[in-house]
């Protein structure tokens, strides 16, 4: 978050204005709101010329923090803790710290979910598998899978025991149809109707991750998750900046105001 905050020679400007004095704080709240309305959508248009579709959550992160006549300070920026409703959880501004700090990114939970249960490394990421069908609209791994595969490897905690998947559960998406109408096999071949996951350490041909099994015998194997040595980001976004470009439109913003101010002053 930066603050923006402009002084004002309010005396010096009340003594030009005369009976309108009364006027000059609520024009220079108008215009630090707006200045800071100029910077929030930058930094907006930023992250949507530079993320490769940013999600909803992403674009909808940038704040802007008014200012009033008893508070000459506007400020915009990422939502951070002081700013969400819900504690206990990651905030935007923890999600994208990578962004305009550098460095590594902080972990998702279904990340450490996969920690917690000896896969995924300390120094490791999640990406989803090449060419993944399952992929939203965003290109990101969805929440429906990532449920899916904790439940089938048994990784929630006591409070979500119920999600994690039972042997009659698995069982049932990996079910077989190579039986004929009696019941009888028709081959010895075993085909997977449904899917069966399995967890890669990459001591043998396949890459560390979760992996799926489908067709005869399980022949069809496909990546689903990826595990992967932990990206370091570069500083991409300086907020700094973004209130530096912002502030050199306030003498305008200020004038307007200011000419609206008295033109609807009673």
């Amino acid at each position: 978050m930066v603050d923006i905050k402009v002084d004002v020679e309010l005396r010096e400007v009340a003594g030009l204005l005369g009976q309108y004095q009364s006027q000059i704080p609520f024009a220079a709240s108008v215009a630090l709101t707006r200045t800071a309305q100029a910077g929030a959508k930058q930094l907006r248009s930023e992250f949507e010329s530079r993320f490769d579709r940013p999600t909803r959550y992403t674009l909808s992160s940038v704040f802007v923090g008014p200012a009033n006549k008893r508070n000459l300070t506007a400020s915009f920026g990422v939502k951070d803790q002081a700013l969400i409703q819900k504690s206990g959880g990651l905030t935007p501004a923890d999600v994208l710290a990578h962004h305009f700090k550098g460095g590594a990114a902080v972990s998702a939970r279904y990340e450490n979910a996969f920690r917690r249960l000896g896969m995924l490394g300390p120094d490791e990421d999640i990406v989803p598998g090449s060419n993944l069908a399952e992929l939203n609209g965003f290109g990101n791994i969805p929440s429906s899978l990532i449920v899916r595969l904790i439940a089938y490897f048994n990784g929630f905690g006591q409070q979500g025991f119920t999600a994690n998947s039972t042997a009659q559960t698995r069982a049932k998406l990996a079910k077989r149809t190579d039986k004929n109408t009696k019941g009888k096999r028709r081959s010895k071949y075993v085909t997977i109707n449904g899917v069966v996951y399995f967890y890669a350490r990459g001591d043998d041909h396949l890459h560390r991750g979760i992996w799926a099994k489908t067709g005869i015998n399980g022949a069809d194997v496909r990546p689903i998750l990826m595990f992967v040595r932990r990206a370091r980001y570069t500083k991409r976004f300086d907020l700094q900046q973004y209130a530096v470009t912002a502030k050199q439109n306030f003498s305008q913003q200020f004038t307007f105001a200011l000419k609206q101010a008295i033109r609807t002053a009673r």
